[in-house]
């Protein structure tokens, strides 16, 4: 989020000069974040499956995976109360929805890398406090689990 909002806040300058920046521009943080996501979804459904007990692996799966659509809607969510608390005494708000070059998607996106800050310490503190789950004589025989499991901190 960080490298949207310094090419946004590029772009921006740019528009008020009245120049155009390449829309290329936005390939950078595309490929950061779709090369983060598939990395973060692969991680997540390995954890998931391999934690869950047997009978449960397919519930865990589709619950990981209603995890992502969720965090969808929270997105569209996020971007209507900004919209919302942003808009005072005839401002156009950060973001604008007929011309982006008269609000601040930049400040947006900071706004995001910092909630992305603080989700990533909840993460952090979740790793440190995680135990990984006793392995079951079921789960012993499919090999879901492995000995002398190491800790990620």
């Amino acid at each position: 989020m960080g490298l949207a909002a310094l090419v946004e806040s590029r772009r921006l300058s740019l528009a008020r000069q009245g120049k155009q920046m390449s829309v290329f521009w936005l390939s950078p943080q595309h490929i950061v974040l779709g090369i983060s996501q598939v990395f973060a979804v692969v991680g997540a459904m390995g954890f998931f499956y391999s934690e869950a007990p047997h009978a449960m692996k397919g519930l865990v799966s589709s619950l990981s995976l209603a995890n992502l659509a969720m965090g969808s809607f929270l997105s569209t969510v996020l971007v209507s109360i900004t919209m919302h608390f942003t808009r005072r005494d005839g401002s156009p708000g950060w973001i604008t929805p007929r011309n982006l070059n008269v609000g601040h998607v930049d400040y947006f996106y900071w706004l995001l890398m910092c909630i992305t800050l603080l989700n990533v310490a909840a993460f952090g503190l979740g790793c440190r406090w995680y135990r990984r789950c006793a392995p079951t004589p079921e789960s012993q025989t499919n090999g879901s689990h492995t000995e002398n499991v190491k800790p990620y901190f």
